[in-house]
């Protein structure tokens, strides 16, 4: 690994400390990327969109099929304390791009404005690191991180090709158009269903890819959403196998549409899947799959009858509503690398999405950007657990007023920044249902400490008071 900052560090035990650690953040350097050695693998990164953390039958799901990922689970190493970046869409990819938390990411809320919607020039991202290498890199499925003409365009942050939905568009099941590159992508009409369209160009992209040369494929994959539509060869698999809501509109089953697009998901990692296997591609190439982060609250789908968050709360149940919860920050995660990562393994080892990028940078030879939020967790991928660092805690803010962290036992949430901490303890309590700041004022005073210095000040972002 290349340097790392100080806040990487094994954290401080005083206040002053972590204060000191923490301020050390908030620059982004881009570092001088080492060639790799010829075995450097390739690098896939699936990223599902609100799919919740046992939503897959390797964690626990009991009546939404997904035997491809539950096969990549066996094949490789699945992770029970993941994290994403935010419980907000493009915040998410953020973190898992840059490396950074959204106390020093360049997008830090679900805003969708000019100066807080695009990632700015400067940025080193996964991309970058890769494409320094010799990686060839493509992003296909919804960007969400700058639309064409802004600096946050997938062309000028480190990727070579990109096919998909730059922002507003993203939601749309059978929009008028995708982009391809920097121009419009027509798709004919409403016949096409956009999670297939952008699938399919990612399995070409494999079929068609010069096994010559090394790739970073990044799928941040539009399935399974908060959406109801989908194909009827997917729907018929469920129609009729659940109870449906009583708040469902005639003729509309949300649940069985719900679970019909998770085992689609499914069933397009398997055809990817089956691509690397036939191109004799598996062997060197890392598999990632994860996702944004947990469930929207208040959806349609319904994820409380799927118990898509397993035994973590969510937020409130209106959507509108920020909430920093567990049950919206854990994510499944799935890493695959035959011969290199043990097959089957779990690991409880506590990370977060934007530790991807130096691992998957240590992973391919190369380094990470000097400053960075993230801790590689490549010992813990090759059984070295003794060798591995850990965060001292992990930081999250949802503008305009929302802050959290998880710091050992101790999950904390703080409503605004002049509001008092909320103090829950995920060893006894992982619902978060018994708040304790008042029967522990150590561990809060050690919080409001982090919850201060954690983060760097940003215009576009702002955390307000109360007024």
């Amino acid at each position: 690994m290349g340097a790392v900052s100080t806040a990487q560090r094994a954290v401080p035990r005083t206040a002053l400390g972590l204060a000191v650690a923490a301020l050390s953040l908030g620059s982004t350097g881009c570092g001088l990327f080492r060639r790799p050695p010829p075995s450097a693998p390739n690098v896939l990164v699936v990223v599902a969109e609100d799919l919740g953390c046992a939503e897959l039958g390797c964690y626990g799901q009991a009546v939404i099929r997904t035997p491809h990922l539950d096969a990549l689970a066996q094949s490789g190493m699945r992770f029970a304390e993941a994290y994403g970046g935010s419980p907000a869409h493009a915040a998410a990819h953020c973190c898992l791009l840059t490396g950074q938390h959204t106390g020093h990411a360049a997008i830090r809320g679900a805003r969708w404005r000019p100066d807080a919607g695009a990632l700015p020039s400067g940025i080193t991202t996964l991309g970058h690191v890769l494409r320094g290498i010799g990686h060839r890199t493509a992003v296909f499925g919804s960007w969400s991180l700058g639309e064409a003409g802004t600096t946050g365009h997938p062309r000028k942050q480190g990727f070579d090709r990109f096919f998909g939905a730059l922002g507003p568009e993203r939601g749309a099941a059978y929009p008028e158009f995708l982009w391809q590159d920097a121009d419009h992508s027509p798709i004919s009409g409403r016949h096409r269903f956009a999670p297939d369209v952008i699938a399919a160009a990612a399995v070409r992209f494999l079929e068609q890819h010069d096994a010559r040369q090394r790739f970073f494929l990044f799928l941040p994959l539009p399935l399974p959403g908060a959406g109801l539509e989908v194909p009827v060869d997917s729907l018929v698999q469920y129609k009729g196998r659940f109870p449906e809501s009583p708040a469902a509109r005639p003729g509309v089953s949300p649940r069985a549409a719900h679970a019909a697009r998770v085992t689609r998901l499914d069933e397009q990692i398997g055809e990817l899947l089956a691509v690397l296997k036939r191109r004799k591609l598996e062997q060197n190439t890392i598999v990632v799959f994860t996702s944004d982060h947990g469930p929207r609250r208040g959806s349609t789908s319904d994820p409380e009858f799927f118990n898509a968050t397993g035994r973590f709360r969510s937020g409130a149940a209106d959507p509108r509503t920020p909430s920093l919860r567990e049950g919206d920050l854990r994510v499944p995660l799935l890493v695959r690398w035959p011969g290199k990562v043990r097959a089957g393994a779990v690991s409880y080892h506590v990370c977060a999405a934007w530790d991807l990028l130096p691992t998957l940078a240590e992973l391919t030879g190369t380094t990470a950007p000097a400053l960075v939020d993230g801790l590689s967790f490549v010992p813990t991928l090759r059984d070295r657990p003794s060798q591995q660092r850990n965060h001292g805690y992990l930081y999250w803010e949802q503008a305009p007023d929302l802050q959290a962290i998880r710091m050992g036992r101790w999950k904390a949430i703080r409503r605004r920044p002049d509001a008092p901490v909320q103090l829950f303890d995920l060893d006894r309590d992982p619902g978060e249902q018994n708040e304790l700041a008042q029967q522990q004022p150590q561990v809060v005073r050690q919080v409001e400490v982090i919850l201060d210095a954690a983060r760097t000040p940003s215009t576009a972002f702002p955390l307000r008071r109360t007024r």
